[in-house]
C-alpha cells in the first residue's frame, strides 16, 4: 500500500529531523554533565534557553516549509507569501520571547516582562492585518472541490465568502487578549482555530487513506481474475471501517476541544438499570462494549489485508493454507472482542466462561447436526483435503471452491450458481478433488469415422486439430488410442491434458468438437451415422410377400360399407 504520499511524508521528516539534531546533540550536554557540574549558574540556563528556542524554531519552520511549499501536499499554487508571512512572524516572536527569557533570568524589573508581554500581543494583532493581502494565498491550503480534493466546494466557498470577516474577528480577539480579556479571547481564539485545523487535517488524513485504498481496489480490478475477490472484499471492508473510524475520531476530537467530551460521559454513564450491584448497564457502557468489539472486528480485517498482500507472497503461503490462517484469524479476533466487550460491563471472565460452558454443553445435544459442521468445518480447514479454489465434484456437481467456512462448503458451478454444502457431507461422503495435488487433468474425446477411412491419418488429423487448440498442453503430449471397432464405426479416443484453473472442461469438449469437425471434413474422412442391415433368408418366398402386403394395402384403402339404417320409432301392434 506505499504511496508517493507516504514517500513525501518520510522524506519531510528525514528533512525536519536533519535540521533539528544537531541543535539537540548540542543541548544534551547541558542537562548531562553540565547541570551536574554548574546547577545554578545563570549562564548556562540562558544557553539551555536559548538552545531550546532555536530547537523549536527549527523544528515549526521547517515544518511549515515542508506543509506549505514542499511535496507532501500537492498545491495548485504554493502559498510563498503566505509561508514568508509565517516565517517573519515566528522570527519576531521567537527573538522577543528570547528578550523576555534573558529578562527573567537576570531578575530585571518584571514590569518591563509585562510590557514586553503586552507588545507581543499587540504586534501579533497588527501583524495578523497583513493576512488582508494574502486571502487569494489562503485559499489556496483549500483545493478545488473535486472527488479527490481535501474538503468539498461547498466548504471552500463559505471561507472565500466570510474571509475578511473570519481575520477581522481574530484580530479583534488578539485586541482584546493584549487589552487583559485574556481567558475569553484565547478560549474562542486557541480552541477555535485548533478545532478548525484539527477537522481540517483529519479530513485530510482521511481522504488520502480512502484514495489509497480505492487506488489499490481499482489496480486489482485492472488485474481482474477470481483469485483477488476476497483481498478486493476485505478491502472495501477497510474502507468504510476507516471512513466509521476516521467519524468517531473526529466527533471525540471536536468534543475534546470544545470541552464536552466529559460532560457527555457523565451524561452516557447514568444508569439505565442495574441487574446486580455489580453490574450497571449505561448508555456510556454499551457504547464502550460495541467500539471495543469493533476495533477487534477492524484489527481482524487489517491483519488479514496484511497477511494477504506482504507475508503470503514473501513466504509462497498456498491460497487454500492462507485462507485457513485467515478465517482462524477472524474467529479468534471475533472471540476476543466479544469477551473483552461483555469484560467492559465489569462482568468476570471466568464467571462468563464457566456460563458458556455450560450453555454449550446444553446447545451441544440440541444442535448436534450444527456442532457436527462445525467440527467438519475445522477438519476441512486444517487437514486441506479441499481448499479454496480447488475444483470438485460432490455427488452429481461439479463446481470450484469459493470458501470453506466453518458450518458450510460453497461451490460455484460453470452455470455461475452457488451449491452450499455442509461440511459435515463433505467430510463423511466421497467427493472428487481434481486439483488437490495437481491443476493438470486429462480430457477425452471420442471419435467415430467410418470403416472406409484410414486410420493412420485418422490419427494425425487428430493429433494435428489438438496442436491447434491453444488450451491444450504441450506436455504430457496428446495421444490417440483406437478404442474399439463398433457396429457403425471405428472409435477413436483423443486423449490431452488440460490446466483447470484457467479453462473449463465442458467448454473445452465444445471447442474441439468444432475444431475436429472441420478438420476431419478438410481431410474428407466420413463420420458414419448408425446404420442396420437387413439379410433375408434364401428360401423366403418374395412374391408371396408382396401379394400379401399388396392385399393389406387394398384393404385399407377400400370403402367401408354403410351401416344399416335403424328406425327410430317402435313397432307398434294393431
Amino acid at each position: 500500500l506505499a504511496t508517493p504520499l507516504l514517500d513525501n511524508l518520510l522524506d519531510s521528516a528525514l528533512r525536519v529531523l536533519a535540521r533539528t539534531l544537531p541543535v539537540a546533540l548540542v543541548l544534551m550536554p547541558a542537562y548531562f554533565p553540565l547541570k551536574g557540574i554548574f546547577p545554578e549558574a545563570t549562564w548556562l540556563i540562558l544557553v539551555t534557553r536559548l538552545l531550546w528556542l532555536i530547537l523549536i524554531y527549527r523544528a515549526i519552520q521547517t515544518t511549515a516549509d515542508e506543509l506549505l511549499i514542499g511535496q507532501v501536499i500537492d498545491f495548485e499554487h504554493k502559498p510563498v507569501r503566505l509561508q514568508r508571512w509565517f516565517k517573519k512572524g515566528l522570527i519576531v516572536v521567537l527573538a522577543t520571547w528570547t528578550v523576555m527569557t534573558f529578562v527573567e533570568i537576570v531578575d530585571y524589573r518584571h514590569d518591563t516582562i509585562a510590557l514586553m508581554a503586552f507588545g507581543l500581543k499587540v504586534f501579533g494583532a497588527l501583524y495578523a492585518l497583513r493576512l488582508f493581502a494574502l486571502k487569494d494565498e489562503l485559499l489556496s491550503l483549500l483545493p478545488e472541490g473535486t472527488e479527490t480534493s481535501l474538503v468539498n466546494p461547498e466548504l471552500r466557498k463559505t471561507f472565500s465568502s466570510y474571509t475578511y470577516s473570519i481575520i477581522g474577528l481574530s484580530v479583534l480577539l488578539m485586541v482584546l487578549w493584549a487589552a487583559g480579556f485574556s481567558t475569553a479571547a484565547k478560549f474562542i481564539l486557541i480552541r477555535t482555530y485548533a478545532l478548525v485545523a484539527i477537522v481540517l487535517v483529519t479530513l485530510w488524513v482521511y481522504r488520502r487513506v480512502q484514495q489509497t485504498l480505492r487506488k489499490f481496489i481499482e489496480k486489482q480490478n485492472a488485474l481482474g481474475g477470481d483469485v483477488d475477490l476476497e483481498r478486493q472484499k476485505v478491502l472495501r471492508a477497510m474502507e468504510h471501517s476507516t471512513a466509521y473510524a476516521g467519524g468517531f475520531l473526529l466527533i471525540w476530537i471536536v468534543l475534546s476541544v470544545i470541552g464536552a467530551w466529559d460532560l457527555l460521559i457523565r451524561v452516557a454513564s447514568i444508569p439505565l438499570f442495574k441487574p446486580s450491584e455489580s453490574l450497571t448497564i449505561s448508555v456510556y457502557v454499551i457504547a464502550k462494549a460495541v467500539v471495543i468489539f469493533y476495533l477487534f472486528i477492524f484489527a481482524s480485517r487489517l491483519i488479514r489485508v496484511v497477511l494477504n498482500e506482504k507475508l503470503y507472497p514473501k513466504f509462497e503461503v498456498e491460497v487454500g493454507v492462507g485462507y485457513a490462517i485467515n478465517v482462524m484469524a477472524h474467529y479468534l479476533f471475533f472471540v476476543m472482542g466479544l469477551l473483552f466487550g461483555i469484560k467492559s460491563f465489569g462482568l468476570d471472565l471466568s464467571a462468563v466462561m464457566i456460563f458458556f460452558s455450560a450453555l454449550g454443553i446444553g446447545i451441544g445435544f440440541g444442535l448436534q447436526d450444527i456442532v457436527n459442521n462445525l467440527i467438519s468445518g475445522f477438519i476441512l480447514l486444517f487437514g486441506r483435503s479441499i481448499k479454496k479454489g480447488d475444483y470438485v465434484t460432490a455427488g452429481e456437481t461439479y463446481g470450484r471452491v469459493d470458501s470453506v467456512g466453518a458450518r458450510s462448503v460453497t461451490l460455484t458451478t460453470p452455470d455461475n450458481y452457488e451449491l452450499v454444502i455442509p461440511s459435515s457431507a463433505i467430510v463423511s461422503n466421497s467427493i472428487i478433488n481434481w486439483t488437490l495435488t495437481s491443476p493438470f487433468v486429462r480430457n477425452h474425446i471420442e471419435v467415430g469415422v467410418s470403416y472406409k477411412s484410414d486410420v493412420q491419418q485418422v490419427k494425425e488429423v487428430l493429433l494435428e486439430a489438438i496442436k491447434a487448440y491453444p488450451q491444450a498442453l504441450k506436455r504430457p503430449r496428446p495421444e490417440v488410442w483406437l478404442e474399439s471397432f463398433g457396429d457403425s464405426a471405428v472409435n477413436f479416443t483423443l486423449l490431452f491434458y488440460i490446466d483447470l484453473r484457467r479453462t473449463n472442461a465442458a467448454q473445452v469438449r465444445g471447442e474441439i468438437n468444432y475444431i475436429i469437425w472441420g478438420a476431419l471434413a478438410a481431410a474428407h474422412v466420413e463420420i458414419p451415422f448408425p446404420q442396420r442391415d437387413l439379410h433375408l433368408r434364401s428360401d423366403f418366398d418374395m412374391a408371396e410377400l408382396e401379394a400379401r402386403l399388396l392385399q393389406k394395402l387394398l384393404a385399407a384403402q377400400a370403402p367401408h360399407p354403410a351401416p344399416p339404417e335403424v328406425d327410430d320409432e317402435p313397432e307398434t301392434e294393431d
